[in-house]
C-alpha cells in the first residue's frame, strides 16, 4: 500500500471489523425474527410485503441519488455540502411518499392482490420519515469510524425485533411486518440525531453539484434495483403472492450468510479506495487481497449451506417451507457470486468511472428479463431461482475482466483467487455428504443431531484444509501477517499474572 497513507491499513481493518459486526447483528436478529415469524405467518404474508418493499425501492430509485457516497468520495465536504445533500434527500423523502400513495392501486392491480392497496399506502411514509436521518452520520463513514454506525443498527433493529415479533403474535399477519419497519425509522431518524452533533439546516447552494456527481449512480441504482429486484416483480405478476414469499424467504437465508460478510466490508472498503484512488499499484494490491479475504470466508459458507439446505430449513422454518430447500440450495451459490463481483463497483466509483457499472447492469438486465419471463411461467420460483444463478456466472468472467483492465492484474492471479476457496469447499462438501450417507445407515433421523454433524464436520474439514494450504504450502505472507497479528493481540491483552506460576 502506498507510503502516502499510513495507518489506512489498520484503520480499514478496524472499520471492516465494526461494519461486518453490525451486519451479523441486525443480520442475527433479523434471521431469529425470520424463523419465529415463519411460524406465525404464513408465505402469502412474506409475499405481500415482498411485493410491496419490492415496488418501494422501484420508486425509491426515482428519488435516491446516493448523496452519502458523493460526501464520502468528496474531498472537500463543508457545511453546505451537508445542508443541500439533506435538504435533498427530505425532499426525495416527501415526493417518494406522494408518488406512492398515488401508485398504490396500480401496484395492488399489478400484483393482483387487493390487500396490497392498503399497505403500499402505510409503507409510503417510511422513505419520508427516513429521509430526515441525521446526515452528519454520513461523516463517520466517511472517517472510518464505524463503531457509532454499529450502535445506530443495533439499538434501531432491537427495538423493531422487539415491535415485530410482539406485533406478530398479536395480529398474526402482515401487519406487524409493516409495524416493525415504521418503528425502525423512527428509532434511526432519533438516534442519529441523539449521536451526532451535526444539525442540518435547509439549504440548496450545492444541489447542483450534487446531482452532477449522482447521476451516473441514479442510473445505477435503478439498473440494480432492476437487476435484483425483477425477479419480485415477474414471481408476483406471473405466478402469486405465495410463490413470491417462498423465493423472498429462500433469498434472505440462502445470501444470508454470504452477502452479509461482504457488503459490509465494501461499505468500510469504499473511503480506503477512495484515498488510494490516485496510486493504481495500491488500489489493485488493496482489491485483490480483500477480494481474496471474501471468498476465502464465502466460499465454505455457500457449499456448506447447500451442503445442510434440508436440515436447516427443516429446524428453523418448520415442514411448511420444505418445498424451499431446492431455492435455498441454488440461491446459495448466488450468494458466492454477488459476493465475488461486489468490490468491484466500489472500485469504479472511487476511479470515478461509476457508469462501468451501469453498462454492466444494463446488460446483464436484458438477458435476465426474457428468460425470468420464461422460467418463472412454466416452473414458478425454483424457475427464478435457477435463471438467476445461470445468468450471473455468466457476468462473473465479464466483470472480473472489466476490472483487470482498469487496476492490470492477470487471469492467473483471478485464478489464484478462486482455486483454493472452491477446490476446498467442493471437498468439505463431500465429506458432509459422505457423513449424511453414514448417519442414513445408522438410522440417525434426529434433524437437529444431522445439523450439528454436518456443520461440525465442515469447518473441521476447512479449518483443516486451509491451515495445511496457507501455513505450510503457499506460506502466504500475508495470511501469515494476519495470524501473528491476531496471536500478538491476544497475548498483549493477557494480565501479567496469567504467565506466572
Amino acid at each position: 500500500m502506498s507510503n502516502a497513507t499510513p495507518g489506512l491499513g489498520k484503520k480499514i481493518a478496524i472499520g471492516a471489523a465494526w461494519s461486518v459486526l453490525t451486519r451479523l447483528s441486525i443480520k442475527g436478529l433479523g434471521f431469529i425474527s425470520t424463523i419465529i415469524l415463519a411460524r406465525l405467518l404464513f408465505p402469502a404474508d412474506f409475499g405481500i410485503m415482498a411485493a410491496c418493499m419490492a415496488m418501494v425501492a422501484f420508486f425509491e430509485i426515482f428519488t435516491s441519488f446516493s448523496f452519502d457516497i458523493n460526501i464520502i468520495q468528496k474531498d472537500n465536504v463543508t457545511d453546505d455540502t451537508l445542508n443541500s445533500a439533506w435538504t435533498c434527500k427530505l425532499l426525495s423523502g416527501l415526493l417518494l411518499a406522494i408518488l406512492l400513495f398515488i401508485a398504490s392501486p396500480w401496484i395492488s392491480a399489478f400484483f393482483n392482490d387487493p390487500r396490497l392497496t392498503l399497505v403500499v399506502q402505510a409503507v409510503a411514509f417510511i422513505p419520508l420519515i427516513k429521509s430526515a436521518e441525521n446526515i452528519g452520520f454520513v461523516l463517520y463513514r466517511k472517517n472510518l469510524d464505524l463503531k457509532k454506525e454499529f450502535n445506530l443498527e443495533v439499538i434501531a433493529k432491537l427495538l423493531s425485533f422487539t415491535v415485530t415479533l410482539a406485533a406478530a403474535f398479536y395480529w398474526q399477519n402482515y401487519w406487524a411486518l409493516v409495524i416493525g419497519m415504521f418503528s425502525n425509522a423512527i428509532a434511526r431518524v432519533l438516534l442519529s440525531y441523539a449521536m451526532h452533533s451535526y444539525r442540518p439546516a435547509f439549504g440548496l447552494s450545492q444541489a447542483a453539484e450534487l446531482f452532477r456527481f449522482s447521476k451516473w449512480l441514479l442510473l445505477n441504482n435503478l439498473l440494480i434495483f432492476l437487476n435484483h429486484k425483477v425477479t419480485d416483480l415477474i414471481i408476483g405478476n406471473r405466478a402469486n403472492t405465495t410463490e413470491l414469499g417462498y423465493y423472498s424467504v429462500s433469498y434472505e437465508i440462502s445470501n444470508l450468510p454470504t452477502t452479509e460478510l461482504v457488503f459490509p466490508l465494501s461499505r468500510a472498503i469504499f473511503p480506503g479506495y477512495s484515498l488510494v484512488k490516485s496510486d493504481i499499484n495500491a488500489l489493485r494490491d488493496m482489491f485483490l487481497k480483500i477480494t481474496a479475504v471474501v471468498l476465502f470466508f464465502a466460499a465454505p459458507i455457500c457449499f456448506g449451506f447447500y451442503a445442510v439446505a434440508h436440515e436447516a430449513v427443516a429446524l428453523f422454518l418448520g415442514d411448511k417451507w420444505l418445498n424451499i430447500v431446492p431455492m435455498v440450495s441454488i440461491l446459495a451459490f448466488y450468494g458466492l457470486s454477488r459476493c465475488a463481483v461486489q468490490n468491484m463497483g466500489n472500485v469504479f466509483v472511487a476511479l470515478g468511472k461509476p457508469h462501468i457499472s451501469t453498462y454492466i447492469s444494463l446488460s446483464r438486465l436484458i438477458v435476465i428479463v426474457p428468460l425470468l419471463l420464461y422460467a418463472v411461467s412454466h416452473y414458478g420460483a425454483l424457475g427464478a431461482a435457477g435463471t438467476v444463478l445461470a445468468v450471473s456466472l455468466i457476468t462473473l468472467p465479464i466483470s472480473f475482466w472489466t476490472c483487470s483492465l482498469l487496476l492490470k492484474f492477470t487471469l492467473r492471479q483471478v485464478v489464484m483467487l478462486f482455486a483454493f476457496p472452491i477446490i476446498a469447499a467442493v471437498i468439505m462438501t463431500l465429506a458432509i455428504k459422505l457423513l449424511g450417507y453414514v448417519l442414513q445407515q445408522q438410522q440417525v433421523h434426529s434433524v437437529a443431531v444431522l445439523l450439528l454433524a454436518k456443520v461440525a464436520t465442515g469447518v473441521f474439514c476447512y479449518v483443516a484444509m486451509a491451515a495445511l494450504y496457507l501455513g505450510y504450502i503457499t506460506k502466504n505472507e500475508f495470511w501469515l501477517q494476519l495470524l501473528h497479528t491476531l496471536k500478538a493481540r491476544i497475548i498483549a491483552r493477557r494480565s501479567p499474572k496469567d504467565f506466572q506460576g
